[in-house]
């Protein structure tokens, strides 16, 4: 007997949500843009290329998966979503959300059971093909599969590990010596043969390929899922990682595969010939460009003067700062959503850009961050701090190997810290340390410089912030003392 209201996928297991949280975010304009086992690595929604848009999607993707509330519940978040953000979608929206959820959902599942069978290999060294029957339109290369048997390690699966296609809900099970024998094989079946296909893909979208897929799978779906993530082989190289150092389009890759474009900053405009009251600034994204590629789009300067959102008057200059400083603070809150090394890692291309630097240090009294109660809520500030760094993976990186993994990259800082602090200079001292120190004994980051030490407290709890927690003056024979007395742990630089 089933329990009424349980559906496939819809009671997750932690190899399955590991899958999805491990993703990278990546920024899109078409479906085309991360191809095959590009999709085990990263995140993405075709067409969703702003960073804030793609992570509150995300999060609505994987609540509804991980809490299994399914797809209505994603739909009612998604309508929220559309709305706040006014994001023009291409399809209608039962469809669209159905293909979000459902492959989000069926290919982490898919994820996860690999990570199981991999697992259970050595008792269960068989793996057997299963189609569902509960499909409304079976493909007849799916049903002549249904039973058969092969080795786990045979390559038929690389590129047929189900789901093989859009709504396909085939699965795999494993297989013990026992189980072959009540099957009546006294051995695994012989592989069907891997009819490699040239096909078009995309060819009405931004970013048409040619691509070769398995006779019988649906192009994009010629892969194992999980298996780049979980089996130990090496990562694909990122999505929209350049692949020369130019601004213009590269020529086109392997198989038809688009240009990749690298970002740059860009130039402001010359100055406009009258005041206007500026409107939120946004920059399409690059195809398939990374989180830690995108920059905050820089406002065209105008002179003259304005009136700003809350009625008071100001140059345009100035109010074009504003909103770039602004910018600058919210992809650092929304960084705070992100697992630590995926939030430091997209920050950490973005803080080296001179321009977005001179943005948060100027931003650390003037823009409100979220409090640590607070930090899921995008609309909602704290007045009483501003986010005033991150931590660089290399950090994040060195401190999971000791075992202490942060919830967070974006270090926050009060207003009580900053008023005791050189606000201006905070964000520069913490990206610029010389030395950063681990203090085994109280848990906090020393940043040191400058006969300096600024302290960070690492955040606990998934929903903590890392925060500045003052500053002290430098004595590096004393710091020598402790490291060699074992309670500091040297992260970065030489003491």
């Amino acid at each position: 007997m089933v329990a009424s209201g349980v559906a496939f996928g819809s009671l997750p297991f932690k190899e399955q949500i590991a899958f999805l949280r491990a993703k990278r975010n990546v920024l899109t304009e078409a479906w085309t843009d991360v191809w095959e086992s590009e999709h085990d690595h990263a995140f993405m929604i075709a067409g969703a290329n702003r960073i804030d848009l793609l992570v509150d999607l995300r999060a609505a993707v994987e609540r509804a998966i991980s809490e299994g509330t399914g797809l209505e519940a994603f739909r009612r978040d998604f309508d929220r979503i559309v709305a706040k953000y006014g994001w023009q979608y291409k399809g209608g929206r039962n469809w669209r959300t159905r293909v979000i959820f459902e492959t989000n959902l069926r290919t982490s599942y898919a994820a996860g059971r690999y990570a199981q069978l991999q697992a259970l290999k050595r008792v269960m060294p068989y793996w057997r093909y299963r189609h569902s029957d509960a499909v409304m339109h079976p493909r007849p290369a799916h049903q002549a599969w249904d039973r058969l048997v092969l080795l786990a390690d045979d390559p038929w699966w690389d590129t047929h590990f189900p789901p093989n296609g859009w709504g396909c809900q085939c699965t795999v099970e494993g297989l013990d010596e026992r189980g072959l024998k009540r099957m009546g094989k006294s051995g695994p079946d012989e592989a069907p043969p891997v009819n490699m296909q040239t096909v078009l893909v995309g060819k009405n979208g931004p970013h048409p390929r040619t691509v070769q897929t398995p006779a019988g799978v649906d192009p994009g779906f010629g892969y194992a899922p999980g298996k780049s993530a979980f089996g130990g082989a090496t990562p694909p190289r990122p999505p929209g990682t350049p692949v020369a150092p130019t601004p213009s389009a590269t020529p086109p890759g392997p198989s038809g595969s688009p240009p990749q474009r690298i970002n740059v900053p860009r130039t402001p405009p010359s100055p406009a010939p009258r005041a206007t009251t500026p409107a939120r600034p946004e920059a399409p994204a690059p195809r398939g460009a990374p989180l830690d590629t995108q920059t905050p789009p820089t406002p065209p300067a105008a002179a003259g003067t304005v009136v700003t959102g809350n009625g008071t008057a100001g140059t345009a200059d100035t109010t074009w700062q504003s909103v770039f400083e602004s910018l600058t603070q919210s992809v650092l809150r929304k960084a705070t959503q992100l697992p630590a090394l995926a939030g430091a890692e997209a920050l950490d291309e973005l803080l080296a850009l001179p321009r977005v630097a001179a943005a948060l240090d100027d931003s650390v009294v003037a823009t409100p961050v979220i409090s640590p109660g607070d930090r899921q809520t995008d609309d909602t500030a704290d007045a009483s701090g501003v986010l005033v760094g991150a931590l660089d993976p290399v950090l994040v990186r060195g401190l999971q190997a000791l075992g202490v993994t942060p919830p967070t990259a974006p270090i926050a800082a009060s207003a009580a810290t900053l008023a005791a602090a050189s606000s201006s200079t905070l964000p520069a001292a913490l990206r610029n340390a010389d030395i950063v120190l681990f203090d085994k004994r109280t848990g906090n980051l020393l940043f040191v410089g400058k006969g300096l030490i600024n302290i960070v407290r690492l955040g606990e709890g998934a929903a903590a912030l890392n925060t500045y927690a003052g500053t002290e003056t430098a004595r590096l024979p004393d710091l020598r003392a402790r490291l060699v007395a074992g309670d500091l742990q040297l992260m970065k630089g030489q003491l």
